[in-house]
This record gives C-alpha cells, structure tokens and sequence, in this order.
C-alpha cells in the first residue's frame, strides 16, 4: 500500500510525548555552552555513555529514513529535530569536562526517558498505530530499548557523579 504525504493525527500523549522531547533537545543544544576542546582522559564510565548514545544517535538517524518512507511530514521534521539535538549532546558528551557536563546529560537522558514511558502509554491506548514496518510489539520493545539505554545511562552518570566528588 502506497501512501501519500500525511500529517498524523497524535492526541494529547503524542503532543505530550513531543513536547518532552522538544524540552530534551533543548537541553542538548545548551549543553553546547559547556563544550571544552581541551584535550581529557575519558573515563570508562564516559566512553560507555559515548558508546551508547552514539548508538542511540544512530538509531535515531536510520528513523529519520524510516520517516521518509513512512511519507509523514511532521513526524519527519521532528525526527530531524531530534537527531540533531541528540548528536550535538552526543559530541559535546566527548568533548566536555565531566562536571560541567553532568546536569545536562542526566536531564537530558531523564527526559528522553520519560518521552519514552509516555510513548508507551500513547501505544497502549492506541488501538492501530500507523507505523510503516512496525507493529505494536516492535515499537513497544524499541520503547523498552530505549528506556533501559538512557537509565543505563543516567546510572553512569550518578557513578561519575559519586567517584567526582
């Protein structure tokens, strides 16, 4: 079945779900105002938190593809939005001291978070969720990746936090 460009159709959960994550890409863009190019040793801690951000951020952009294909013109728009938000913390996460850089990446993750319980909460009382090449299930457990991924991050960053200071 082939589809034409769209605007879906999200009630107050996906309009809640946006807005959170609209809050969490503005604390990535803000975290650019902690951005150090000094040289640094990274932690283990940190290079894991790199590593699974740098995988998120790559998930995020193979969405963007997968928005394309799905012809739904806001979510696409957002999806790039949020990528860009999602890698400039991403950069910024290698790049920035550790202490300057905590408040933001535990926001940051937190959000992501709860953007994505509420997701879950929006598939839920969703009766048939319009998602070209995902299912229910699929999307469901790609919400439970996500969460269990920013909570692992969020933990490091609580570690980094205890063996800083």
């Amino acid at each position: 079945m082939d589809r034409d460009w769209r605007c879906q159709k999200y009630g107050p959960l996906g309009w809640m779900e946006t807005l959170v994550r609209a809050i969490a890409v503005g604390v990535g863009l803000a975290s650019l105002s902690v951005y150090n190019s000094d040289t640094q040793v990274l932690s283990s801690y940190r290079l894991a938190q790199i590593v699974l951000m740098a995988i998120l951020g790559g998930i995020y952009v193979a969405l963007i593809v997968q928005r394309v294909l799905d012809k739904e013109i806001f979510a696409l728009g957002f999806s790039v939005f949020m990528a860009v938000g999602h890698w400039v913390m991403t950069i910024v996460t290698i790049l920035s001291l550790p202490a300057k850089l905590g408040p933001f990446l535990f926001t940051y993750a937190l959000l992501q978070a709860l953007a994505e319980y509420i997701k879950i909460m929006f598939l839920l009382l969703a009766e048939n969720p319009e998602v070209r090449f995902f299912n229910k299930p699929i999307l469901l457990a790609m919400c439970g990746f996500f969460i269990i991924i920013y909570l692992v991050v969020i933990i490091m960053q609580v570690i980094v936090w205890l063996v800083l200071y």
